[in-house]
């Protein structure tokens, strides 16, 4: 605390000076309070301050917009110290520090993220002073502590045609699966002996079998690009969570396909909320300094978000 020992030094000057121009005894007595109270003031405060640890707490999830309230404090309600919190944004590798002198009747720090993002918590500086704030010890810090904001799902301004995604349709399961359902069909070089058909067979005067057949849906693929421009990247992450959790409430399988930090395509599966969910903290905790974009490639159902115009599909 600068502040104290700026004050301090030109209180002493002062009374160096007192002493110097009146030669009566309070003089010196006053010179000798001057001196000697900032150590009377270690003295006092040296057991709290050796017994003072940082500790840190952070919430671990919310959304964007939300306020985090990030619990720094020193361990003990009678110590003067003062902390220095880092939020690193993962994404953008931008760093804030944020600062909590105590003692304090709220010990936290405050934060509003403005993006979605995975972010790092670390304390980077905590120090205990004694009463007087003219002295201070470095404190053991805690380790890292992180927080992830997630995008809040958001509808795009041209919602894509979703109907009949439900739907399933029958594909031969192969001969040697088992089926409840089968499908009559003539006889082909290789198939199985045991899929015959013989009553069938007998009456056709043809060799029937009878081939399994298994339930599919049509492959739906959710791609996206990232983008340096925190706000490109949220507007495509909230339409991702609109489209894939519009997906998962219809029970339609379905992947996610973007660029990873390296360049390479990241081809996810999502059946559930829960996948969802991990592979959005999964980009987020990615590094994003540069603009990542992928080949579109039509398919049968192929959903492609950009950003802010909402538009889908290919």
């Amino acid at each position: 605390m600068w502040k104290n020992r700026i004050i301090y030094i030109v209180l002493l000057i002062v009374m160096l000076a007192f002493f110097r121009w009146y030669t009566g005894w309070i003089s010196w007595y006053a010179l000798l309070v001057t001196v000697f109270f900032p150590l009377l003031s270690l003295a006092v405060s040296l057991r709290r301050m050796l017994l003072s640890r940082a500790a840190l707490t952070v919430p671990k999830r919310g959304e964007r917009g939300e306020s985090f309230r990030i619990y720094a404090a020193l361990g003990r309600e009678d110590v003067r110290g003062k902390v220095t919190v880092e939020i690193r944004d993962i994404m953008s590798g931008r760093t804030k520090k944020l600062r909590a002198v105590f003692p304090s009747d709220v010990p936290t720090v405050e934060y509003t993220p403005l993006h979605a993002g995975k972010y790092q918590v670390e304390i980077k500086r905590a120090r205990a002073y004694d009463m007087l704030g003219l002295f201070s010890i470095p404190l053991k810090k805690p380790g890292q502590e992180s927080f992830t904001v997630m995008p809040t799902a958001k509808k795009p301004k041209s919602p894509p045609d979703l109907s009949g995604l439900h739907t399933a349709v029958w594909r031969p399961a192969g001969g040697s699966a088992f089926s409840e359902n089968h499908e009559v069909r003539e006889y082909v070089p290789g198939d199985p002996i045991r899929s015959i058909h013989w009553k069938l067979s007998a009456k056709t005067d043809r060799p029937m079998v009878r081939e399994p057949m298994e339930q599919a849906r049509k492959k739906v693929t959710v791609s996206f690009d990232l983008f340096e421009d925190r706000d490109k990247t949220d507007s495509v992450l909230a339409q991702v969570m609109w489209l894939s959790g519009k997906l998962t409430e219809l029970d339609v399988p379905h992947e996610l396909r973007y660029a990873a930090w390296d360049g390479e395509t990241v081809t996810a599966p999502v059946e559930s909320k829960q996948q969802l969910e991990e592979q959005i903290i999964k980009v987020l905790s990615s590094p994003v300094t540069a603009d990542r974009e992928i080949n579109v490639t039509a398919g049968q159902r192929h959903f492609h978000i950009v950003p802010e115009s909402g538009e889908t599909g290919v």
